[in-house]
């Protein structure tokens, strides 16, 4: 089994406590992992120029990062994002990655939970995990941010046809105890 982690908490490929226990977990369950450090990657922000719908089916002109990332993606069983929590959303270099996953959809419409939404090029769909870390910043309406992030991740695994997904929030004072504990649940809830 293959999971992909996008992960853009890091800087550097320095490991934090969130990345070791999950790679350890991801590991004693035999699956193999590849992950993207995005903010040291070229990923150039979509154009919205249609091409990929139309004139290069499942193909985007732009030639950078998000190459190795597509191929990745379409093969992996288990989809990984790993952010920092901004205002309930995702991380700019996750962000500009999820913009420009048009190439994965087809240009026709497909009605998912009473929805129009573009239909997926390929099956299945993997399961997603999001990880979200939490500013330390005590001034911060945690749990509202919690919710709106949690509410991100549902909206986009309808919008993406993922029926397995899981989401899990950490805080810097989370121990490596916790850590785990929430990751073991996180999984078993995608896997």
């Amino acid at each position: 089994m293959q999971a992909i982690i996008l992960d853009a908490l890091r800087q550097t490929t320095e490991e934090h406590d969130i990345g070791k226990v999950l790679s350890a977990l991801l590991t004693n369950r035999g699956w193999e992992q590849e992950t993207f450090f995005l903010r040291q990657m070229e990923i150039t922000p979509c154009s919205s120029c249609g091409r990929c719908a139309m004139d290069t089916p499942g193909l985007c002109f732009i030639k950078d990062g998000m190459e190795e990332i597509y191929s990745r993606w379409a093969n992996c069983q288990l989809l990984i994002f790993c952010t920092p929590i901004s205002f309930g959303g995702y991380h700019s270099s996750l962000k500009m990655v999820l913009d420009r996953i048009m190439p994965m959809n087809t240009p026709y419409f497909a009605l998912r939970k009473g929805e129009l939404h573009h239909a997926n090029r390929y099956h299945p769909m993997p399961s997603l995990l999001a990880i979200g870390l939490l500013s330390g910043d005590s001034g911060l309406d945690r749990d509202r941010e919690r919710n709106t992030f949690e509410y991100l991740i549902e909206r986009n695994a309808v919008n993406m046809n993922i029926d397995r997904f899981a989401s899990a929030v950490f805080l810097p004072e989370h121990t490596a105890a916790q850590v785990l504990t929430r990751l073991e649940q996180a999984l078993k809830e995608v896997l």
